[in-house]
Order: C-alpha cells, then structure tokens, then sequence
C-alpha cells in the first residue's frame, strides 16, 4: 500500500525538536483493487453458473464424436473474429456440439469415432458438456484468487 508521508516537528523536554513521521494512506488504489476484486469473482461465479446450469438440470449422455466444427466464438480480437473448434458429438441421431472442443487441431482429430459421456439439456440449445473436464473450473479458480489476492493486497 502506497503511503503519503508528512514530518511533523515536536519538541522535547530534553533538547533539540526530532521529526515524527506521520502516513496517510492513498484511497485511489484501494477503490480500483476492491472494484477489480469484485469484477473477478463475478466472472468466477458466472463461468461456473453457466456450465453447472446445465449440468445439474440435464442429463447424462453418452455420445460419438463425429467431427470437429470451426465455429465463431462471438467476439473480434484486433479486428478478427475468434473461432473455436468445438467436436461434433452424435446422441440418439441428433447432432451437437461440446461448449469447448479441442485446444490442438492434430490431438482433436485423434477423437474422432471415439465415445464421450456428455452432459446434456434439451432448453439451452445444442450445447453439451463433457463429463470429467475441469477447465472451467480451474479457469473459475484463477479468476477466485485473483479476485482473493486483490482483496487481501489493497
């Protein structure tokens, strides 16, 4: 924590006055890391809020990975649309798709005709989740202690 120092003169019985030094602290620091604290956990809470929405309320599934589909994740990064590649999973002669597929190209077509249990809820679209995959979790973790570490060091 950042401090503004003063000095402060105060004499003495016994002679010459010696400085004292008195510290304010800074609130412009403390405001921004209570703000950037609370933007943290929200992204923490809401990463988690909408893959378990999904998974406490529907179903499990086992399905057959068909394909991979380069998909446009929905926003522009230096003026270029960001794409995924999320695997196409075949459930009883319906097709879907995995919220968040392969992160290497050569390792996901190594899934391909591979089984997969999913995660599955016929109200929030064709979107399924994979049964024992904890990057969202681990991602929601990073966001909680950055959120932590940013109340603790304010």
């Amino acid at each position: 924590m950042q401090e503004a120092a003063f000095l402060a003169r105060s004499p003495t019985a016994a002679g010459p006055s010696e400085a004292l030094k008195i510290s304010i602290p800074q609130t412009g620091a403390i405001g921004f890391m209570i703000l950037f604290g609370l933007f943290c956990m929200a992204a923490a809470l809401m990463l988690l809020y909408l893959k378990y929405r999904v998974v406490l309320t529907g179903e499990r599934c086992k399905g057959k990975i068909t394909g991979i589909a380069e998909q446009r994740g929905g926003y522009a990064v230096g003026g270029y649309a960001v794409k995924k590649h999320a695997y196409l999973v075949k459930i009883g002669g319906r097709q879907y798709y995995t919220a968040h597929g392969c992160l290497f190209m050569p390792l996901g077509r190594k899934k391909i005709g591979k089984e997969i249990w999913v995660f599955r809820n016929e109200t929030y679209g064709r979107e399924v989740f994979q049964c024992r995959d904890v990057r969202i979790e681990v991602l929601s973790l990073v966001f909680a202690l950055a959120a932590t570490l940013c109340f603790l060091y304010r």
